[in-house]
């Protein structure tokens, strides 16, 4: 449509070169010559062309930017989601460090002032996980703790970068560099690797590798931190376990 408004001006262009518009000595509306006709007529097309482009334009840009939007909420459900298997390994970590469970009976779902508090920390470093117990023996999960630990960790970096390569350019700057930051954490890291190190250890008889290095103590704060606000920017709440899903998911169900 441009194309066609950018031809009607240039008519109009030179039409007006050919000659005068205007006949002075003439009355109403026959003082407009030929000429002037065509430039009026052809300046109204111009006009209703261009008004025309500019309401498409308008409509195609509501549709990028709602798509966009569309898209965002997706990649912030994702990032919640992934984030969500870093806060299952914490959780199940804290429950059995400290033999407490939520006020709903579960080993998942602590609030994170708990999971920050003092003496969850110190259950945390006198956990010993060469004694091999298991995960979560009342969910039917019986993995060893730090293979558990360390699959849910690992699930959370992969999610997490999988989520960030693909929806880089629609997600929020903070959001992205909170993700990134806990993804790349020397905590988390460790926390991917736990098994591996268990098994180094318990393989030279070491005496003991704790759920949480006493150096460490510091780190683990900050990761929890930051995965809080990954949560709260990306929808999920208090808890880290539920995500609140884009409005639009909830209209189609």
């Amino acid at each position: 449509m441009e194309f066609i408004t950018a031809a009607v001006s240039l008519i109009v262009a030179l039409v007006g070169i050919h000659g005068n518009t205007w006949n002075a000595k003439a009355k109403g509306w026959r003082r407009l010559t030929r000429t002037g006709w065509i430039i009026g007529v052809c300046a109204l097309l111009a006009f209703g062309l261009a008004m025309a482009a500019a309401m498409v334009r308008m409509d195609e840009d509501a549709r990028a930017r709602q798509q966009r939007e569309t898209v965002n909420k997706i990649a912030q459900m994702e990032i919640c989601l992934a984030a969500a298997n870093l806060k299952v390994a914490v959780d199940v970590l804290t429950s059995s460090s400290t033999n407490r469970l939520t006020a709903d009976g579960s080993d998942l779902g602590f609030k994170f002032e708990e999971l920050s508090a003092p003496s969850n920390i110190d259950a945390l470093e006198n956990l010993d996980l060469l004694t091999s117990r298991q995960a979560r023996p009342r969910a039917g999960d019986t993995r060893s703790l730090d293979i558990f630990v360390s699959a849910f960790a690992k699930a959370f970096i992969d999610q997490t970068n999988m989520t960030l390569s693909k929806y880089s350019s629609f997600l929020e700057r903070d959001l992205i560099l909170k993700s990134t930051w806990l993804v790349n954490h020397n905590v988390v890291r460790r926390l991917a690797v736990t098994s591996e190190q268990v098994s180094q250890v318990r393989n030279v008889q070491g005496s003991k590798y704790p759920g949480l290095w006493s150096h460490e103590r510091d780190q683990y704060l900050e990761a929890l931190r930051l995965l809080k606000e990954v949560f709260e920017m990306s929808g999920g709440l208090n808890n880290g376990l539920a995500c609140d899903p884009p409005t639009f998911f909830k209209r189609s169900s």
